[in-house]
């Protein structure tokens, strides 16, 4: 298998049934002992598993479906058709053509409301086609669901010896929508009008929507549960039994968090210029990193006044000395790590005029 870049442990596939195509992949340097006991589990739960679009029949109904609650005093939203190139056009209908077929979309004649749809880069030379529903979430309230903080995630997979990493098939399409509401994400294209069967992206709360819904015990114990809602889980995204790999935009290991090299790699790659939007660019990198930098809003002080005005010409000297001292400090960047148990933990305080900083710190 080619290197995944989300993984650091070699890996070794798993045929999951007679097909070629039915494959998962393991960590080899598993024991033999230890790879017999996945390879069991795994075979149990193979049905939990979705290969194409036909092996996604969405999840039961009663158990989730995604509802609008748009404001009843709100009038129907209804865009003027946009115009593509070409090119741009035979990527739509390719898009439009596997929903269809996926059964995720349905083609209507008139429907009170409709949006377009936009086509953004991705990867390189690759597009994504994407409905722009900017207009309709404004009227409908933000769902307050508290969605779990992405640094207490991350944080919890510290220490672990073994890790699988594991992704739903095509997530938010086995959501359905709640039927009343299916018309609302009606959008159009040259060749029609369409709605979605299924909870599609763009919406603002179907984040929300999403959420409500030992480590063989553990990986068991999540089979029982997607076999008992009939949800699919996506095979090519599935990696067992690893001692690291990337989570949350972060690489876990046993030893703790440590830096997502990407990202570093984004910040150093980025060019000095006399350019403000280059700058916000850069800043925006950084807060990426900001939990590994130590006084980290004392380091980018220079950047912030620039944004804020202070400094209207762009780049400063002051800028390309702190940016010079960041890159410097990011070629060792520190290893984060909970605390264990009963640890001694001793506490770093640092005041400024213009900035407190304080850690705790184990030796």
């Amino acid at each position: 298998m080619e290197k995944d870049p989300s993984v650091a442990d070699p890996l070794q596939p798993l045929c999951l049934s007679d097909s070629s195509n039915h494959v998962t992949y393991a960590s080899s340097l598993l024991t033999l002992e230890e790879l017999k006991i996945l390879e069991g589990v795994l075979h149990q739960n193979k049905d939990v598993f979705a290969w194409t679009h036909s092996d996604m029949p969405k999840i039961h109904p009663p158990v989730g479906s995604h509802r609008l609650n748009v404001i009843p005093s709100s009038r129907p939203i209804r865009q003027k058709v946009r115009r593509f190139h070409p090119d741009r056009q035979k990527i739509i209908q390719s898009e439009v053509d596997k929903l269809l077929t996926s059964g995720f979309i349905r083609k209507e004649e008139y429907l009170y409301w409709m949006v377009n749809v936009v086509v953004v880069p991705k990867n390189g030379e690759k597009w994504r086609v994407c409905v722009d529903y900017t207009n309709l979430n404004d009227v409908f309230p933000k769902d307050s669901f508290s969605l779990p903080r992405i640094d207490e995630i991350v944080d919890s997979t510290v220490r672990h010896e073994i890790l699988s990493f594991i992704d739903a098939f095509f997530g938010y399409h086995q959501i359905p929508m709640f039927q009343p509401d299916e018309e609302k994400t009606a959008f159009e294209t040259l060749h029609g009008l369409y709605y979605y069967k299924v909870m599609p992206f763009g919406f603002k709360n179907v984040g929300a929507t999403y959420q409500r819904n030992e480590h063989t015990l553990h990986l068991k114990e999540t089979f029982r549960l997607m076999r008992a809602y009939n949800m699919k889980l996506n095979h090519a995204k599935f990696t067992f039994g690893v001692n690291t790999g990337k989570f949350m935009g972060f690489m876990v290991t046993q030893r703790g968090i440590e830096v997502n090299l990407d990202q570093i790699r984004a910040v150093m790659e980025t060019p000095t210029s006399n350019n403000k939007k280059e700058l916000q660019r850069l800043t925006s990198h950084l807060a990426t990193l900001g939990r590994f930098i130590t006084r980290f809003t004392d380091k980018l002080r220079p950047f912030f006044l620039t944004l804020k005005g202070v400094n209207v010409t762009g780049w400063t000297d002051d800028c390309k000395q702190a940016f010079e001292e960041i890159k410097h400090y990011l070629t060792q960047p520190p290893i984060m790590s909970s605390p264990k148990p009963s640890e001694q933990l001793y506490m770093y305080l640092t005041m400024f005029d213009y900035t407190l900083v304080l850690f705790y710190f184990a030796t």
